[in-house]
Order: structure tokens, then C-alpha cells, then sequence
């Protein structure tokens, strides 16, 4: 049976493995950011677990190096956590805002959206969504 592995890190027989360019979508990332006048990004790096954080991580760096963006240490946070659902980015992304140190862009690792609490209900999402666009989008300087 034909099967493909998306970020596979192991060669298989028989198994055709997707390699991810991390570096390239770093790039993309970062400079779409650049260019829209950000230079206080903060970052919400992925959990030790993954296979790809490391290397993910290293790659974001890199670049930000090449393109000149400062990566505060004080605005980047590491997900701790086992959960591997999309809401495990909310309380570290509250965390950053929380923090009183100015940024007006977040980098979060994968597709960890920074803003959804997974206790809220509809209404609930409907205001947070309002708050996140503001918080997230508009221009935070």
C-alpha cells in the first residue's frame, strides 16, 4: 500500500518521506513580518517532544540573524506541555502578553493559534476573537 510520511525523520522501505523547509518558511514568516515594520516579535517555540522543534528552531533563528530581527529572550517562551492540540498555544501566548513587555507580532511554532481558551463557549470565542484581532494583528507599539 503506498504510504507517505509528512516530516517523517526515519527512512523507510517503501515509504516516501515529505521534508519540511524549515528555513524557507522561517524566511517567508519573518520577512512578511519585517515588512510589515515589525521588530519586536515575540515567539512561542514548540515542545521539546516534537522532532521538529529543534531544527524548526534553529532555522527561525538563522534567519532572523540574516534578516537582522532581534529574538528577545525575554519574548520568547517554550511550549511545556504534553497536549498536542491546537489550543496548547493560549496560555503561553497569555503569558507573553501578560508579561508587560512591549511586542507587535507573534511567531507561534506550527499551528498553534495564540488565542483560544479551551474552556470558553461560543460567546465567549465570538469576544475573544475581537480581543485576539486586536491583540495579535493591529499594531501593538
Amino acid at each position: 500500500m503506498p504510504t507517505v510520511a509528512v516530516a517523517g525523520h526515519q527512512n523507510v522501505p517503501g515509504v516516501t518521506n515529505i521534508v519540511l523547509d524549515h528555513k524557507r518558511a522561517a524566511r517567508l514568516a519573518l520577512k512578511h513580518l519585517q515588512e510589515l515594520g515589525h521588530e519586536r516579535i515575540a515567539f512561542i517555540q514548540g515542545q521539546t517532544l516534537s522532532s521538529d522543534s529543534s531544527v524548526r528552531w534553529a532555522a527561525i533563528c538563522e534567519v532572523a540573524e540574516e534578516l537582522g530581527i532581534r529574538i528577545d529572550p525575554e519574548l520568547t517562551i517554550r511550549i511545556e506541555s504534553t497536549d498536542s492540540t491546537p489550543r496548547v498555544g493560549y496560555p503561553f501566548a497569555k503569558q507573553l502578553l501578560s508579561s508587560g513587555r512591549p511586542f507587535t507580532a507573534l511567531f507561534a511554532y506550527n499551528d498553534i493559534p495564540p488565542g483560544r481558551d479551551p474552556g470558553e463557549g461560543p460567546e465567549e470565542r465570538s469576544e475573544r476573537a475581537t480581543r485576539c484581532a486586536s491583540w495579535f494583528f493591529a499594531d501593538r507599539r
